[in-house]
């Protein structure tokens, strides 16, 4: 089994605001925190709980598995 990196998840959590074009004031707003709060959080400052993790993925209409996986690794064109 492989480690999850806390990094990869909070990345994943901010490509998937951004491309929702969800401000980190509504994402603070929806889970009941200050956007100071969301912003340590999304920063890796704070730490994120199993609950709150789920609260994101559903505000962000995704699962938890879309969350926590690893990026696919680009390919280079065949040459």
């Amino acid at each position: 089994m492989e480690d999850i990196s806390s990094t990869t998840i909070l990345q994943n959590i901010r490509v998937l605001r951004q491309e929702r074009k969800y401000s980190q004031e509504y994402m603070a707003f929806r889970l009941t925190f200050s956007q100071n709060a969301y912003s340590k959080l999304e920063r890796g400052l704070t730490r994120l709980t199993l609950e709150r993790l789920a609260q994101i993925a559903e505000i962000l209409g995704t699962t938890l598995s879309e969350l926590i996986k690893e990026p696919a690794e680009e390919k280079a064109p065949d040459e």
